[in-house]
């Protein structure tokens, strides 16, 4: 309200002098034949009641006009909006997982990555003071002999992780990070993993990842990529609880019903 009074106060105050400043004129009195007019106060004040009429019509064609430019332009970002949502889901990409602990023999793929997760202490046997190396590797034979060992099973916990992207489109850039203690570290980073495909992970845990005076560790898997036109940026995440078989203290993987791989979250 301030802002259009401001923007036409010149215009309100001829408004309101105006009439006054007729009244006035007329009410003067003077010998000069020349200035006394030949039309009434009235004839003077409907003249000005006039040009004031045209000026607030052209007034309100302006504002009917700047009304309908901006409806337009909203609805036109409005449809816009809508089609790049409609768009976006189009080409979602939605990634599920699975996995399980393995007891039986590797079978050795050409698609599948080993990641090796050994624990490291700063300062002591605590897990205040954890921290893990992640090392990387692709399938090859000396690997298939070495997982299959049994000495080396005996003091690592194995676990096969799959993704599989079952959305609309495929999933580019997709990072995977795994979160221990806090601490983020990148698994593999993966150009694309296309629609109705998988990818296999080994994940291997040396037995002592759990300190001696930790009763459990949680672990999450995070899930980062984008769409194929960049339209959406996505993230998913799981949680998986390591604990120690009291029998034997090798690790136990545990699973809450809640912790499972949430549905793609949008950046």
């Amino acid at each position: 309200m301030y802002q259009i009074l401001k923007k036409y106060f010149n215009l309100i105050v001829i408004i309101t002098i105006y009439p006054i400043f007729i009244h006035i004129i007329f009410k003067l009195h003077t010998s000069c034949k020349f200035i006394i007019a030949e039309w009434s106060s009235g004839d003077m004040l409907n003249y000005g009641a006039s040009i004031i009429q045209v000026i607030a019509t052209i007034y309100a064609i302006k504002l009917t006009i700047d009304f309908t430019i901006q409806n337009q332009k909203d609805e036109r970002k409005l449809n816009t909006d809508s089609q790049k949502e409609d768009r976006r889901l189009a080409i979602k990409p939605y990634l599920s997982s699975e996995h399980e602990s393995v007891y039986k023999l590797l079978k050795i793929e050409d698609n599948r990555l080993f990641i090796i997760i050994n624990n490291q202490y700063k300062e002591s046997n605590d897990i205040n003071s954890y921290t893990y190396q992640v090392t990387v590797y692709k399938s090859n034979n000396i690997l298939n002999d070495v997982f299959n060992d049994l000495e080396f099973r005996k003091n690592y916990y194995i676990i096969e992780y799959v993704i599989s992207n079952y959305g609309a489109g495929n999933a580019l850039e997709l990072k995977f990070t795994i979160v221990i203690n806090n601490i983020e570290k990148i698994i593999h980073p993966i150009l694309v993993l296309p629609k109705d495909h998988k990818r296999s992970f080994v994940f291997v845990f040396t037995n002592s990842i759990l300190p001696d005076n930790a009763n459990e560790i949680l672990i999450q898997f995070k899930l980062e990529y984008n769409d194929i036109e960049s339209l959406g940026k996505y993230y998913q995440y799981e949680k998986f609880e390591f604990s120690k078989n009291v029998n034997d203290m090798n690790l136990l993987l545990t699973q809450k019903t809640d912790c499972v791989l949430c549905p793609p979250i949008k950046v």
